[in-house]
């Protein structure tokens, strides 16, 4: 297989804090290839848009502070970068789209000038060019009304909003888009528009995507290969079809049994029982192992490592461990 496009290698982000140190981000291992869609999965706190912003080199130091492993782009190492490299490298080589456009578009700057704003930072094209490639960039994206460039934040839906916003992500054609809940603040009709926006434009550019989401529908409908997170570690990871037939962490397992089924009735829902552990005082062992069903002595004492089984699937749980756990174990099969 070819190198990949993002290479994340045992990254650690650690926030220091008065109350203590917060292990945000905790040896994540991620990789996302060239036109590969990637999801990124996990209950809110799990260190997923954390790790987004890390790739961005938006996450402030302090309080931040890399305490280990690499992210590269194309091989190049982005942890230790300064500003100016920075500057040349977003909205270029990586660009993102955020999870609310109204606190991410500037409200006193028009739609037009914040997308020539950002032609202008990374290619040498006069105003007059940067306009008509801006007009472009919104007709690509199903916006052509006329005088759009004109207008503000406020005038435009929701939806609208976010179209701009992948417009403005996508009109330098960057290698990597990284998309930060980019439906959850939609109607559902809406959200459908919009992942097949980025779907299509995935097919006509080849841009990857790194798609940041707790919505497992999403995961399903767009991404070629998913990567679960728990309380800042990577727990599963495998091609899209793989994890929903074939799950094998008992955390992916939950998440995907919380899903409403309509061919079935329920009393009630069901929830992983207990809560994510406070980033301050993670457990000694495994970190799901005070809510996992299946959890042993060793679960408790001992950190399990991510473990391949086969198929470019790996789960970071003792069950799978031949020598310590219990390999022959029948995984559930959830129907979604």
């Amino acid at each position: 297989m070819a190198e990949p496009l993002l290479d994340i290698s045992e990254f650690r982000m650690y926030f220091h804090t008065e109350k203590g140190v917060v292990k945000a981000v905790d040896g994540v291992d991620l990789t996302v290839h060239e036109g590969e869609v990637v999801g990124l999965v996990g209950e809110s706190g799990c260190g997923k848009s954390v790790t987004s912003l890390s790739v961005m080199g938006l996450v402030p130091q302090p309080p931040g502070k890399v305490e280990g492993g690499s992210i590269r782009l194309t091989g190049k190492d982005l942890t230790h970068l300064r500003q100016r490299e920075w500057q040349r490298i977003r909205g270029n080589d990586i660009s993102m789209i955020f999870q609310e456009p109204m606190t991410s578009l500037n409200p006193v700057f028009t739609i037009g000038d914040q997308i020539v704003e950002a032609l202008q930072k990374h290619q040498k094209i006069s105003k007059k060019e940067a306009k008509k490639r801006a007009g472009e960039a919104l007709k690509e994206v199903g916006i052509s009304r006329k005088g759009i460039l004109g207008e503000y934040p406020h005038q435009l839906s929701g939806g609208m909003r976010q179209r701009v916003m992948i417009a403005m992500a996508m009109v330098c054609r960057p290698k990597l888009l990284i998309a930060d809940e980019p439906t959850t603040a939609l109607d559902v009709t809406i959200q459908a528009q919009i992942l097949d926006l980025m779907r299509r434009l995935n097919e006509e550019t080849g841009t990857a995507i790194l798609m940041i989401t707790h919505d497992l529908g999403v995961v399903a409908e767009m991404c070629d290969r998913v990567v679960v997170m728990y309380a800042g570690e990577v727990v599963e990871k495998a091609d899209v079809k793989t994890l929903f037939q074939d799950p094998r962490h008992p955390y992916t397992q939950g998440l995907l049994k919380s899903i409403p089924q309509l061919d079935k009735r329920f009393d009630r829902l069901y929830s992983i029982p207990g809560n994510v552990p406070d980033p301050r005082k993670m457990p000694e062992g495994c970190r799901f192992s005070p809510r996992c069903e299946f959890a042993k002595d060793i679960c408790m004492t001992q950190k399990p490592d991510l473990l391949d089984l086969g198929k470019s699937h790996f789960s970071r749980c003792w069950l799978h461990d031949e020598k310590k756990g219990d390999a022959d174990r029948d995984p559930i099969t959830v129907t979604t």
